[in-house]
């Protein structure tokens, strides 16, 4: 069973995860928007180099986002009137061949009685900045939370193993 030493550890954890969480946003967006602009007005993907006291603490890396992939889709809104339609042009079977409809549209520009055409949206996202930390930087920050969590002789369970 938890005792109130661990609760307490794990309260303390999440607090500042939360509060770590609020900050690291709002900075994120400034680093984001930054790396962007320059992206935006330079074509050049950016990366820096951060260092603290003169030692090297972390890579970041502007990762450009992926636009959006359009695609016209035919969307039956009235199928009695598409299936007269499609009667009219040859294309019943048993049933209306979409692919023949759809490719209608494309060569004629013609909508289907029936339908409507309809832009849908694949893939996409937003660019962002990777930060690659380096090993002894990360160590060192996770030493420090361990100290001021843990006290002076604290450390995690795999140091301790």
């Amino acid at each position: 069973m938890l005792d109130n030493e661990q609760l307490q550890e794990y309260v303390a954890m999440s607090t500042m995860l939360s509060v770590a969480k609020d900050m690291h946003k709002d900075m994120k967006y400034e680093v984001d928007s930054e790396f962007e602009r320059i992206y935006i007005e330079t074509e050049i993907i950016a990366s820096r180099e951060v260092t603290i006291d003169g030692e090297k603490v972390a890579k970041l890396t502007w990762v450009p986002g992926k636009e959006p992939e359009a695609r016209e889709t035919v969307c039956v809104t009235d199928p009695a009137a598409l299936e007269e339609w499609a009667e009219e042009h040859g294309f019943v079977h048993k049933t209306v061949d979409m692919e023949k409809v759809t490719a209608w549209l494309a060569e004629t520009g013609e909508i289907a009685d029936g339908c409507t055409v309809e832009t849908t949206y694949t893939g996409g996202r937003r660019g962002y900045v990777r930060v690659t930390p380096e090993k002894s930087y990360r160590a060192a920050i996770e030493a420090d939370i361990n100290s001021k969590l843990l006290g002076e002789g604290g450390g995690t369970e795999s140091e301790n193993a």
